[in-house]
């Protein structure tokens, strides 16, 4: 009892939303783990404690986990045990930073303030895999067969080095290239999907219709940066060999490729979802497509009025030239954690009961992590104003079922994110090739010490 009201009080002291250097960000918290010296405990806690970085999770337990009560916006009651929400909104290194700095002080913490629960993105998945940190799905009690109906590069990226898996999807993130029908009719003849598969279905024929578009006034994408994560998909090395930064030749293609098509304006260099990149999205009159997931695509309806092209059934879907996927959020279980069992049923519950996965396909269209579900779907009548009579699920399938990340270490994040910001300064002319290169030598290194090129 002692323990319990110093916990609380301790809960009670601590500020409920703090700004980090940053106007953007906001985090809310309940507290960060202190460390106390009092040894871990193995009955189960009165509390479960969730450390994520958006409202993504949340909004998923809330609404899909049996028995869920929400309290207010940072806590809520599963049966008798408070949940409470550490919710930092920024951007991923901002929150890594929060997170690494947390669970440093988790050996130590007092079983009430020990993070329970994290979240990780797609992007660093593989770095918590590798880590100390998240618990394999063995120890928190989930037999393989009990995620056999999960993709299995959803599986793969929470996979450490030994082949342990220590986290768990309830979504499915794969990459497609959306393209405008009008654009199509006019250049290729048609606005058929296995026609536009054709001229875009590998990187060659992705060129060659570049041109074919320009000759018309069209550009291919509205940017470099839309090819990134295929080409970096297609990668069949890793980032790090041997402790040396390793350069895929499928990145160095992408170099290449996208330095020919900024060069003859058949692309541009603008960030993903910028205001410059959405633009043309909803008019429609000037790019010919898209690669993205169906979670951007579900955001881009829902920002467009009336009058844009993807309400009016505007864009038709296809695979592209490779398979490739773009975010997602994994569940980890913290090493230490004293709610084994509840975290084990949310887990089973949210990313493996067939039900509940239908559900949330359905209500939210979302892709969700398991194929049993996906094909049973893929199968129905699916009214889309976006793509008219097309059902994008098949294609979706095709895709979540193609990946194969053989390339994923715990370096992926840092080394994928200073690679596109190095080559992007080099087509747009502010250095040369061997200086951009060198510059993402030096930012590697600096991120990660133990590296060398």
């Amino acid at each position: 009892m002692k323990k319990r009201i110093m916990g609380l009080l301790l809960c009670l002291s601590v500020t409920a939303v703090l700004i980090v250097g940053c106007k953007s960000l906001l985090v809310k918290k309940k507290n960060i783990p202190k460390s106390t010296g009092k040894s871990e405990v193995t009955k189960e806690g009165d509390e479960l404690n969730i450390f994520c970085n958006d409202d993504e999770f949340l909004s998923c337990l809330k609404n899909y986990y049996p028995g869920y009560k929400e309290i207010d916006d940072t806590t809520g009651k599963i049966g008798n045990i408070t949940v409470n929400w550490t919710i930092t909104e920024g951007d991923s290194d901002i929150y890594q930073n929060e997170l690494d700095t947390a669970l440093k002080r988790q050996k130590g913490a007092s079983p009430e303030d020990k993070i329970d629960i994290f979240l990780v993105k797609g992007d660093y998945a593989s770095k918590y895999a590798d880590s100390e940190y998240a618990m394999s799905l063995d120890d928190i009690g989930i037999k393989k067969d009990s995620t056999s109906g999960q993709y299995t590069y959803t599986k793969k990226l929470m996979t450490d080095s030994k082949g342990v898996q220590r986290g768990v999807s309830w979504q499915s993130c794969p990459g497609v290239v959306i393209y405008n029908r009008n654009i199509a009719k006019k250049v290729l003849g048609s606005d058929n999907p296995k026609k536009v598969q054709k001229a875009v279905g590998n990187w060659d024929e992705f060129i060659k219709t570049a041109k074919k578009m320009k000759e018309k006034g069209y550009k291919i994408t509205p940017s470099a940066n839309d090819t990134y994560s295929a080409y970096v998909s297609g990668m069949s090395s890793k980032w790090v060999k041997n402790g040396r930064i390793n350069i895929d030749d499928n990145v160095m293609k992408w170099i290449i490729d996208s330095k020919k098509l900024v060069n003859e304006g058949e692309t541009g260099t603008c960030d993903i979802l910028s205001d410059e990149w959405k633009k043309d999205f909803y008019r429609g009159k000037d790019t010919f497509c898209y690669f993205m997931t169906p979670q951007m695509i579900n955001s881009m309806i829902n920002d467009s009025n009336t009058e844009s092209v993807p309400l009016n059934a505007g864009y038709g879907i296809t695979k592209g030239p490779q398979s490739f996927f773009m975010g997602g959020t994994w569940i980890c279980a913290t090493q230490g954690t004293d709610n084994k069992d509840l975290i084990r049923k949310i887990m089973l519950k949210l990313t493996c009961d067939q039900d509940i996965m239908k559900e949330i396909a359905e209500k939210e269209d979302e892709v969700v992590n398991n194929k049993y579900v996906m094909e049973k779907i893929s199968k129905n009548e699916y009214d889309s104003e976006f793509f008219g009579n097309q059902n994008p699920y098949r294609v979706y399938i095709d895709v979540a079922e193609d990946m194969k990340p053989d390339y994923i270490s715990p370096y992926d994040y840092g080394c994928m994110k200073e690679f596109q910001k190095s080559i992007i300064n080099y087509l747009e002319g502010n250095a040369d090739l061997d200086g951009a290169i060198e510059g993402f030598y030096e930012s590697v290194e600096e991120t990660y010490p133990e590296l060398m090129h």
